[in-house]
């Protein structure tokens, strides 16, 4: 497999760009991911996916370098450099992949940047523009700024019936493949709920590719593919980690098999 760093003073962003040299070379994955402390878990996602014959690379959007310390703030022009990083380098068609914040952040993107993403695969996105910062510690700022400016956005312990409009993933404006992976996990937010709410905002108009929401009954919100034996990082400190560990696999799977048809 092959590797290249991509860094701020040449490329505008600070990431790793997995694949092999025998694959087809038309399309891209980019992995939205956690902070300097994940870029462990931001790398192995990247080189699993590239694993499958799908170049990814992995984004450090907070936490790295000089980006913001938190998920806060992100501006979307990050994305827009990650994309024409990639088109440099001959990647046509370009996917992002993010769960929960970057879930979020991902689907954001592809309505920010409608025309420029190809296809979404999102894990337990929250469901709608939420404030910046870890867990608990929201703070009061857009987690997304365009043009320096803040997004609207409403706090994620907003009843999902209350959310403000403008707050709004608005997934029926664009026309592009869209895999979400959702759990009914043990979490603060409704998951399970939200993304059943993004596919009837998805709903509200007529597309021509495919919307796929694909739910697992686990006590988690992590589908990210860090259980399974052998190839994937591998715990044992979740409670049901076998079913959490199954979950994940299969979604793994699911997404591989869903990029390949439609990148």
């Amino acid at each position: 497999m092959k590797t290249e760093n991509l860094v701020a003073e040449r490329d505008g962003i600070y990431g790793k760009l997995f694949w092999n040299e025998d694959e087809r070379k038309d399309y891209a994955l980019i992995i939205l991911q956690g902070p300097k402390e994940d870029v462990f878990l931001t790398t192995k996602i990247a080189s699993l996916y590239a694993g499958e014959k799908i170049p990814s690379l992995a984004l450090f959007y907070f936490g790295y370098g000089n980006l913001n310390p938190y998920p806060s703030k992100t501006p979307i022009e990050l994305i827009e450099r990650a994309i024409k990083s990639l088109k440099k380098r001959g990647y046509e068609k370009i996917g992002i992949y993010g769960s929960t914040f970057s879930g979020e952040l991902a689907l954001i993107a592809t309505v920010l940047l409608n025309g420029e993403i190809d296809l979404a695969l999102s894990i337990n996105p929250y469901t709608f523009i939420t404030g910046g910062g870890f867990d608990n510690k929201e703070r009061d700022e857009s987690i997304v700024t365009i043009n320096g400016m803040e997004i609207p956005f409403s706090k994620r312990d907003t009843p999902l019936s209350s959310i403000k409009e403008e707050a709004k993933i608005r997934l029926s404006e664009v026309d592009i493949p869209i895999l979400i992976g959702s759990s009914d996990g043990n979490t603060d937010f409704p998951f399970a709920e939200g993304a059943r709410l993004l596919k009837e905002e998805w709903e509200k108009r007529e597309h021509t590719k495919r919307f796929e929401l694909i739910e697992y009954r686990i006590d988690s919100n992590y589908l990210i593919p860090v259980w399974a034996p052998g190839r994937l990082i591998k715990t044992n400190e979740w409670p049901n980690a076998k079913n959490i560990e199954r979950a994940a696999e299969d979604f793994f799977e699911k997404s591989a098999e869903f990029l390949k048809e439609w990148l």
